[in-house]
């Protein structure tokens, strides 16, 4: 989904607030990263001192704009994206987000997709400290080491799947085009998450099982 930067506007607010300087916001990159591993470079951007203290007045101020935020923002579903999650309604269907949790519960409830997923066996930006990567011995610890199928529009989605030796499935939702994403060697490229084919997932799956 996109919340047409309901997300970033938050998060530069927040900061303004909290630190009310001026940041150079070309030199941080948000897509696919986990929001401590953000705050933490502007935090390096600013020569400021992390702190849990810090982080929890940042996460304060973060929600209270995103709620904001979202009521005046023209949210999007993907296409195919309720399609999709309908289809697979016994599969366990796992959120693997660098949104902290209260976060992605914001924007998801925002659209009524909250309640297709298992939230107390997510993963979200709270679980790293700092990489998207860490979220992957996460993921595995909180579903008894189950094969993943990571679905993103990100390089750092692909990565993440490829850490937990999971599958991963690039979609052109985002930044990234088909070409740019075919560099880092997803198992699938979509322009459209409905049109994956479940049927070679699964022979996919039964095959690294």
């Amino acid at each position: 989904m996109s919340t047409n930067g309901a997300g970033t506007r938050s998060f530069k607010s927040a900061t303004w607030h909290l630190f009310n300087k001026k940041i150079d916001w070309s030199n941080i990159s948000m897509a696919g990263r986990v929001d401590p591993g953000i705050f933490k470079d502007i935090l390096k951007l600013i020569d400021y001192e992390y702190s849990d203290d810090i982080w929890d007045k940042f996460k304060s101020l973060y929600i209270e704009n995103l709620k904001k935020e979202i009521k005046n923002s023209e949210v999007t579903v993907f296409d195919g994206v309720y399609e999709f999650l309908k289809s697979i309604e016994n599969e366990d269907k796992i959120l693997v987000t660098g949104n902290i949790k209260e976060g992605a519960k914001i924007k998801l409830g925002f659209k009524k997709l909250s309640d297709y997923f298992y939230w107390d066996r997510s993963v979200f930006g709270d679980d790293a400290l700092y990489y998207r990567d860490e979220l992957a011995d996460v993921l595995l610890k909180r579903n008894k080491s189950k094969i993943p199928v990571i679905i993103g529009d990100t390089p750092l989605d692909i990565s993440l799947a490829k850490k937990t030796g999971g599958i991963s499935v690039a979609v052109t939702t985002g930044i990234y085009t088909a070409e740019e994403l075919k560099k880092y060697n997803p198992d699938f490229i979509l322009d459209n998450i409905f049109l994956l084919n479940i049927d070679l997932l699964y022979k996919r799956l039964s095959v690294m099982i």
